[in-house]
C-alpha cells in the first residue's frame, strides 16, 4: 500500500466520480481505476458501490476514508512541524467567527510571543465551515457551531444569555423579559454577511419563535447599532455581545429573552486525535488564562 494510493482514494471518495477525480489529479481515468482496484484487492474488500454513472462509498469505504483522511492530515501536520522546527518559524492557524471577541487576546499573545505567527481567518459560510481540507490548529467561537469529528472543546466564558436589543423608546423596551412571539410585525436587523455564526443563531431563534410577519434587514455591526439607535429596527444579541457592541449607547437597552431560550457558549476547539505542538499548547494555556482573567 502506497501513500499515493491513499491520496487517490480520498479524491475519488470526495468527488464520487472517477473521471472527475482523474481530471483533478491530472491522470487518466483507467490509471485511477486500476489504483482503486489494486487498493481494494490489498484490503480484501470493495470500498465503493456503483450508483448510475457515479460511485459512492459503501459502509467499509466510509470507515476507511475517515481513518485515511485523518492519517493524511497527521502526515501533513508532521511535515509542517518539522519545517517549523528547522526554520524556527512557528505558525498557528486559528479560525474564528467573530473577530471582536478575540482582538484583545490576539494582541496580548502577539506582544508576549512575537516569535509565533498567528494566522487568523474568518469562517464566512457553511461551505467553508464543512470543508474537510480546512487546516486549522484551533477554532474559537460558539461551541455549538463546530461539530467536526474528534474535536474537543474548552469553554472560555460563561454561557451567553439571549437578549432582544431595542431603542429605549421602543414599545418592547418596557418588558423585564420577553417571549419573542411578542415581536410579530417588527423589523429585525441581522448580520448574515458579517457573522456567519451569529446569523445561524439568529435564524434559529426566529424560527423557534414561530414569527410569521416580520421584516429582515442585513448589514454590518455599525449599521445595526445605528438602526437600533434610530429606533428603525430591533435586533438579537447575547449578554456578552451586548457588552461589546452596545454598552456605550445609553439609548439602546437589552431585554432578556425567556422563550425561545437558546444560549451561546464561546469555546476553543481542537482536534484531540492530533498531539498539540508545544507552542500550540502554550497558546491554549494562554487563552484559557486570559479569558479567566477577563471574567474577574
Amino acid at each position: 500500500m502506497e501513500l499515493l494510493q491513499l491520496k487517490y482514494f480520498c479524491k475519488v471518495a470526495e468527488t464520487q466520480h472517477l473521471s472527475r477525480a482523474a481530471d483533478e489529479l491530472m491522470i487518466s481515468t483507467p490509471a485511477l481505476s486500476h489504483t482503486i482496484k489494486k487498493l481494494e484487492k490489498e484490503l480484501g474488500t470493495p470500498l465503493f458501490d456503483h450508483v448510475g454513472r457515479g460511485i459512492v462509498l459503501n459502509e467499509g469505504g466510509k470507515l476507511y476514508y475517515n481513518y485515511v483522511k485523518n492519517a493524511l492530515l497527521q502526515l501533513a501536520r508532521a511535515g509542517d512541524a518539522i519545517e517549523e522546527l528547522t526554520s524556527k518559524k512557528y505558525k498557528l492557524r486559528i479560525a474564528i467567527s467573530n473577530p471582536m471577541y478575540w482582538d484583545d487576546l490576539f494582541a496580548a499573545y502577539r506582544k508576549t510571543h512575537p516569535q509565533i505567527k498567528l494566522i487568523v481567518f474568518l469562517v464566512q459560510d457553511i461551505k467553508m465551515w464543512n470543508d474537510p481540507d480546512l487546516k486549522i490548529d484551533f477554532y474559537m467561537g460558539n461551541a455549538h457551531d463546530f461539530t467536526r469529528n474528534n474535536y474537543k472543546q474548552q469553554s472560555l466564558f460563561p454561557e451567553e444569555k439571549p437578549l432582544l436589543i431595542v431603542n429605549k423608546n421602543h414599545r418592547l423596551a418596557k418588558y423585564k423579559s420577553i417571549d419573542l412571539s411578542a415581536c410579530e410585525n417588527e423589523t429585525f436587523f441581522t448580520l448574515h454577511h458579517t457573522n456567519f455564526s451569529m446569523a445561524m443563531w439568529q435564524d434559529l431563534m426566529l424560527r423557534l419563535a414561530g414569527l410569521k410577519n416580520i421584516q429582515l434587514e442585513e448589514g454590518s455591526y455599525l449599521a445595526r447599532m445605528r438602526k437600533i439607535h434610530n429606533n428603525s429596527c430591533i435586533g438579537l444579541s447575547t449578554s456578552r455581545g451586548y457588552q461589546l457592541d452596545f454598552m456605550p449607547d445609553k439609548d439602546i437597552v437589552a431585554v432578556p429573552i425567556i422563550q425561545p431560550y437558546v444560549p451561546r457558549q464561546q469555546a476553543i476547539s481542537w482536534d484531540e486525535s492530533i498531539t498539540l505542538k508545544p507552542y500550540a499548547q502554550n497558546f491554549f494555556d494562554f487563552t484559557v488564562a486570559f479569558c479567566q482573567k477577563e471574567q474577574v
